[in-house]
């Protein structure tokens, strides 16, 4: 018979065990007292997602209640579920948990089968001489364990000398143990975030199948792929292997029948399709079925799916010898531009699938080709990776080490992260998206921040994970840290990545970093959002003042302070060149627009490849990783998309300036010019259009340049000094270039002498169509947020003349759209039905109204 996989998802109880006198008898599956606290649950989940379900706590992402809910990170918790033995027919059962949060016991029908104390590892037990008779029940059981409370017994090593946070000596998600993802005070979380399955296997079976990609000659000769698989068990008649090869169109390429007992061999592929990043070309996937077959009969079987590319890392430049830290696949360099990945949801560490492929989606819409998996939260489920594989978007993957320094010097503490290591570089590194493994993070940039030179625990990093990746997946590059390079200290622009910690420091030589792997400033989500987990009060009380009356002032209402890590007011863009906000809209447009000029900006200058004022030849910079895409809990941070899945203003900014074929302005305290950044896979020519208007759109000059920027090259090709002095308060310069039309204003935004622009906007189908006489600042397009509606752009200036065409889906009829901009009234549209454009109604808004 072959391997069988049963999955024991329903009838599981969590019981709170305080209230359970007879802890034996509850893992036997003896029955309850009456005045137990249990719940009916499914598996995989969390205590808190258990409980909000049953009514028992406030849900948490709302005001305060993370607070009052705290208590159950301080309870240890039962999970148990009856299941009947199937019919074995000669397989052995095991029992397979592939995740438990994260110190527990595992009980089968009363006995110890298993402790747990990883989080990140699977547990594999062989249960066959506890199981019951075959169609009898047995009651599997795990007594969960409080966080708090394992934690409390934790000793620390004296030559540790308080330099390791107890939490960090425990193998769980870092982000469980403070406020930084968005809740306050923490959340604890403790249950069952992994499948656990019961799992029938023959006397042999499949462990792993490794393929390793070969690409030979243009031609695509000697390209293919080397295959390895592992077989456990031990049949004693001995075994041999089936394979079969399809193409990315799912048509049979060849097959084959390994001898005897090999288990090693290599597979030419004529033709081959090439997978690229999804900015690059497209991303053809490749399967390999193989069967293991002992004594005639197939007893295992496994199907990888995989891509042919090559990834490497340049670290200097040849032709000037210049550092450098630039990923290229398939011999092209790439500029990679993507996003953090955080968890997706706070309430519970299992894996939400329906939010992570929305996630991806935007992170698509905004023009990403790279995500990072940070290295304090958690490493997804197999769906994401698949994902990634589909769609074309790198990961960026970080071992499970988020900021601060573990006790990496303790021959047990790394004997375990090396198990779970090498767990995950096998079950990952066929995914053609894994990019690089890197080693976590902030570990180095913590000891300079806090310790100065690291005393212990750098063996880890530089010597052990290196070591495992370069035995198991010898196909990709693997970074130490991050951030790290071979600068004064760990965070040094100029060398390896960067982390932007402008916010706080003056950081030398930081413009034009090598490659930034964290990048942002904190702004809320939209109004609609922050009004989903704050009151009306709590919003915007109606004795706040949100003038900086003096300084150092926190500038924002009390609950924004709780829904936000610490610090985070320290970290916001220039409001200061905004108008005073009267009420909670206004400020929320101002942070979001300094956020998202902030962005701009950075992206904008990185992607130029040089210090503003610098016409070097080559490119410094070939990497931008904002810090964040997503957020765990309602907050008020670095995203780019709120807990509720909604882009944030600085998003739109951001997909913009991730464009491939970038046109950007350049201005420093002598020079102003045009630069095109051609980040595409083809050539760009064409003509480009800059101009000088005054607001109302007189034209002051207008010049027009030949452009060629071949791929990968970035070029300043226009001068705007011919076109004069520009009066800075009520001119600005536009540029037009291959359908992209960029404007450029002097000062900030309070100091400007607009005039009342209008707006002409019509709904035809999927397209929106806005038009304007004169400058239109910050064009917002406004919808029920509760509503599928997705714009391909929002929050941009429209020139004088101007004509936007906005892509609009998941519009039903009779869904409105309202369009406004700081200096023109409201249109409304979308109120007829389908049949003819949609009529245009004018309200008399402007938009930023609190």
């Amino acid at each position: 018979m072959a391997r069988e996989q049963l999955p024991l998802q329903s009838g599981w109880e969590v019981c709170r065990m305080a209230t359970v006198v007879d802890r034996a008898a509850f893992a036997s599956g003896a029955a309850l007292p009456d005045d137990a606290e249990s719940y009916p649950a499914r598996v995989p989940n969390s205590v808190h997602e258990v409980l909000l379900e049953a009514g028992r706590i406030s849900d948490p992402h709302n005001g305060d209640n993370a607070e009052q809910s705290a208590w159950v990170g301080d309870e240890d918790w039962g999970f148990r579920v009856s299941f009947d033995t199937p019919e074995l027919d000669g397989r052995s059962p095991w029992l397979v948990f592939e995740g438990v949060d994260t110190v527990a016991e595992g009980f089968l029908n009363g006995r110890a089968v298993q402790s747990f104390d990883d989080m990140f590892l699977r547990y594999e037990i062989e249960v066959g001489a506890l199981l019951a008779p075959v169609g009898e029940p047995n009651l599997l059981a795990l007594e969960v364990r409080s966080p708090s409370a394992a934690i409390a017994e934790i000793v620390p090593p004296e030559e540790h000398g308080g330099r390791v946070i107890p939490h960090r000596y425990l193998r769980k998600g870092s982000g469980d143990f403070t406020s930084y993802l968005g809740v306050r005070p923490e959340s604890l979380k403790v249950g069952i975030p992994g499948e656990v399955r019961l799992e029938l296997r023959p006397s042999s079976w499949i462990d792993d199948v490794r393929i390793l990609s070969r690409i030979g000659d243009e031609d695509g000769s000697g390209t293919g792929v080397d295959v390895a698989v592992e077989v456990s068990g031990g049949a004693a008649g001995g075994w041999h292997l089936e394979w079969a090869l399809t193409g990315p169109d799912g048509a049979l390429l060849v097959s084959g029948d390994e001898a005897r007992g090999s288990s090693a061999w290599n597979i030419p592929i004529v033709d081959p399709q090439l997978w690229w990043p999804r900015t690059h070309g497209s991303s053809p996937l490749y399967a390999l079925a193989v069967r293991l077959v002992v004594e005639g009969a197939v007893a295992d079987e496994s199907e990888q799916r995989f891509g042919l590319r090559t990834i490497s890392l340049d670290t200097d430049d040849a032709a000037t010898g210049e550092e450098r830290f630039r990923f290229s696949v398939n011999g092209t360099p790439i500029y990679m531009m993507g996003a953090n990945w955080i968890p997706v949801e706070g309430i519970t560490n299992a894996w939400r699938g329906d939010r992570a492929r929305r996630l991806l989606d935007l992170a698509e819409e905004a023009g990403m080709n790279l995500l990072r998996v940070w290295g304090g939260g958690l490493v997804p489920d197999d769906e994401f990776y698949e994902e990634c594989d589909h769609r074309g978007i790198l990961v960026w993957q970080d071992f499970m080490f988020g900021y601060g320094v573990y006790p990496a010097d303790q021959p047990a503490f790394i004997a375990r992260v090396s198990e779970e290591a090498r767990a995950q570089v096998r079950r990952l590194r066929n995914h053609p998206c894994v990019l690089v493994w890197v080693g976590g993070n902030e570990n180095f940039f913590a000891w300079d921040l806090e310790f100065g030179e690291p005393s212990f625990g750098q063996q880890l990093f530089a010597e052990v994970l290196p070591a495992i990746c370069a035995e198991l997946d010898p196909s990709r590059p693997m970074h130490v840290n991050s951030p790290w390079g071979g600068g004064p200290y760990s965070n040094w622009p100029l060398s390896g990545d960067w982390h932007d910690d402008s916010t706080l420091k003056y950081s030398y030589k930081s413009s034009v970093p090598t490659f930034t792997a964290e990048l942002g400033r904190v702004s809320t989500p939209s109004l609609q959002s922050m009004r989903r987990f704050m009151s009306e009060d709590e919003l915007w009380p109606a004795d706040f003042d949100p003038a900086v009356s003096r300084p150092g002032l926190i500038a924002w209402p009390e609950m924004w302070s709780h829904r936000a890590p610490g610090g985070a007011w320290e970290r916001i863009g220039r409001i200061e060149d905004f108008c005073e906000p009267a009420g909670p809209g206004d400020l929320i447009r101002s942070l979001g627009i300094a956020h998202g000029e902030y962005l701009r900006a950075s992206v904008e200058r990185h992607r130029r490849g040089r210090p503003n004022g610098d016409r070097g030849a080559t490119r410094r910079s070939w990497g931008d990783i904002v810090w964040r895409l997503n957020d765990t809990w309602p907050t008020i941070y670095w995203s780019v998309i709120d807990s509720y899945l909604q882009p944030k203003i600085a998003f739109h900014y951001l997909r913009r300036a991730f464009d491939p074929v970038l046109v950007s302005f350049e201005q420093t305290p002598d020079d102003l010019g045009v630069w095109v950044t051609n980040d595409s896979t083809d050539a760009v020519d064409g003509e480009l259009a800059l101009e000088r208007l005054r607001f109302d759109g007189t034209v002051i000059g207008r010049l027009a340049v030949p452009v060629s920027v071949a791929p990968g090259q970035s070029l300043r090709v226009a001068d705007a000094a011919p076109l004069g002095p520009v009066f800075v308060r009520d001119e600005l310069l536009r540029a037009r270039f291959r359908g992209r039309d960029v404007t450029w204003i002097f000062t900030g935004e309070r100091y400007l002498n607009l005039l009342d622009a209008a707006l002409d906007v019509t709904l035809d189908g999927d397209e929106l169509v806005v038009t304007t006489d004169r400058y239109a600042r910050q064009v917002v397009l406004d919808f029920d947020e509760s509503l599928p509606i997705s714009v391909s752009d929002n929050y941009f200036d429209l020139a004088p003349g101007g004509r936007a065409v906005v892509g609009v889906s998941g519009r039903a009829d009779g869904d409105r759209i309202r369009v406004s901009a700081l200096n023109a009234s409201e249109r409304e549209v979308g109120a007829q039905e389908s049949g003819a454009p949609a009529a245009e109604t004018v309200l008399e808004t402007t938009a930023g109204a609190a």
